[in-house]
This record gives C-alpha cells, structure tokens and sequence, in this order.
C-alpha cells in the first residue's frame, strides 16, 4: 500500500496537520507514524469490505481475520522458530550431562554442546531472531487498533459476540484499569461504576485469555528448563486484556 492509499484520517487532521495523541501531543512525522496508518487503514478496509458484503459486526471480524492473515504471512518464520526449539529441547536432556560431566571446565563444556548443536545443524539464534522479526509487526498492529481510538472510528464501538464494545471497557486508545477501580454506591450495595451487567461482560475475555494461554502453556511452564516468566505469561496477557479496548484481546486471543 503507498501513501496515497492510506486513509488521511489516520495521520493527518482536517487541517492537514498530524494527529495528536492522547494526550494532545502531535504524533511525530515519521515512517513509524506512517506504517501505524497503513495497519490501521488496512483493518478499516477490511471492516468496510465485510460490511459491503452484509456481513453484521464486521469489526470484530476484520481484526480476526487480518490477525490471522498476518500469522499466515508468518507461518515460515514461526515454523523455523518452533522446529528450532523443538530440537533444542530434545538435546536437553544431553546438555544436562554434558554440564554435569564438565561442570569444572567451562571452555571444554561450551565446546562440547557447540559441537553436539552443529552435529545436528542447530543454531541456537534461529529460535530468536524470527522473534525479533515479528515483534515490529505485531507492536505495529497493536498501535493500528490504537490509532483507530484515536480516530473514534464508529465501528470499534460496535459490539462483537457478548463484548458490548470492542472499544469498551476503558473508551479511550490509552491504557486505563477505570473500569475495574472505578466503583460507586454505598458500601453495602457497592457496584461497578459501568452496572454489573457490563462488567462481567468485558471481564469474559481476559478470563477466557488467562485460562486459555494457562492451559496451551501448562507443559512447558512446568518444565524445570522453562524460563520461570512462562507461568506469569498468560496473567501478563490478562493483564494486557484489561487496559486496553477489547477489540485488543480479540488480537490476543
């Protein structure tokens, strides 16, 4: 997509100057601001797309559907990243003993498994650089969605399954817990400030996110070579879940 293609909304005001931030900052003029527009103006496309063809709550499903075209996209890089890891944690067992057995020569043990990695045409990098390659794509599609707060485009604020708005439940682009803190009523009918109905309706997806990524993590997280941040991985998404506009935890999950 070339710049002349991008919605202008995205980037510029009416009056042709950038667009501010939440906090009333103007966004920098940079390719970065650029590419964030490009995200966003493709997930609009889509929204549009799906609506001209009748489809009802397109939203949602644009961010499901273009989330899932750019895992698609991925698929190779992802593959060699997961085979990678998947042969690292097979020689596991071997390293062990390779530690054990040189554990006062540490020249000799990183000769060792240097070895054994090349035997079987392993490089530890490939299972971190593909990682580092998506994270500029993702970290660009989350600010996509963000820069369609910003915007206040009508079809964020459209609901999608049981969430009342996939810009709820915080209303606003920037990251907010309102709506988990923010309580009202006496102390014996104390309720949350957006009625109990709404709550436990935008409270389902972080729920179903921890309980889902809980469960998908549960084998590695219990391994005792796992890194330790696995098991708070999915309270960490939950987590991201509950700051941010719901439309945010459908591209999580």
């Amino acid at each position: 997509m070339c710049s002349s293609d991008l919605d202008s909304r995205m980037q510029y005001l009416s009056d042709g100057s950038m667009l501010l931030d939440p906090r009333g900052d103007p966004l920098p003029d940079n390719l970065w601001t650029q590419y964030v527009a490009v995200q966003a103006t493709l997930i609009e496309r889509l929204d549009q797309t799906l609506r001209g063809i009748g489809i009802s709550q397109s939203f949602g499903l644009a961010v499901v559907l273009y989330t899932l075209g750019i895992r698609t996209i991925l698929y190779p890089i992802v593959k060699s990243q997961l085979e990678t890891t998947a042969k690292i944690k097979v020689l596991t067992p071997r390293v062990n003993e390779l530690k054990e057995q040189f554990k006062d020569d540490e020249e000799r043990l990183n000769q060792e498994v240097g070895m054994l990695y090349m035997d079987l045409q392993i490089d530890p990098l490939a299972a971190v650089i593909p990682l580092l390659v998506q994270l500029p794509i993702f970290w660009g599609l989350y600010r996509g969605v963000r820069r369609l707060g910003i915007v206040e485009y009508d079809h964020l604020k459209e609901p999608f399954l049981w969430i009342p708005s996939l810009y709820g439940p915080n209303f606003q682009p920037d990251p907010s817990f309102d709506w988990l803190t923010k309580w009202q009523g006496p102390l014996v009918e104390l309720h949350p400030k957006m009625g109990w109905e709404s709550f436990g309706l935008y409270s389902l997806l972080p729920l179903v996110v921890v309980a889902s990524y809980t469960s998908i993590l549960s084998e590695a997280a219990n391994d005792k070579e796992s890194p330790q941040i696995l098991k708070a991985f999915p309270f960490l998404l939950g987590f991201i879940c509950c700051e941010l506009p719901q439309a945010m935890g459908l591209y999580i999950a």
